[in-house]
């Protein structure tokens, strides 16, 4: 889990790929479910649950790949993303469905980590 890029410590970018992949994986698997397609039939709603985690997947991976390559405040993207995914998590939209969906409740907190660590450790 521990690499090196031009002698950089990548963990913190490592973390926050792995739970924008999760986070991403829960939206597809929400969305793709036979039965959240009937219940989505009746309340349209419910797509941003399910849509809003692949978005935020997806900005996580471009932020962390961004720290990676070493492009100035992007840590701070995976921080925000972590963020709205963590909160996310916690506000029902429709009865017991969260804001987020996530795949197994530690993803949003996985790309926030990262985020954290990613700027504590930084280059020399």
């Amino acid at each position: 889990m521990v690499e090196f890029v031009r002698g950089k410590l990548l963990t913190g970018p490592s973390v926050a790929i792995l739970g924008s992949i999760l986070l991403i994986v829960g939206g597809i698997l929400g969305i793709s479910l036979p039965e959240m397609q009937v219940v989505m039939a009746f309340f349209p709603i419910l797509y941003v649950t399910f849509v809003l985690p692949i978005i935020l997947g997806l900005i996580g991976i471009a932020g962390a790949v961004l720290t990676i390559i070493q492009k100035k405040f992007t840590n701070f993207v995976i921080i925000i993303v972590g963020l709205i995914a963590v909160i996310g998590i916690f506000i029902p939209i429709f009865l017991a469905f969260p804001l987020v969906m996530s795949f197994i409740y530690i993803d949003p907190f996985l790309i926030l980590i990262g985020g954290i660590l990613s700027v504590v450790i930084q280059e020399e």
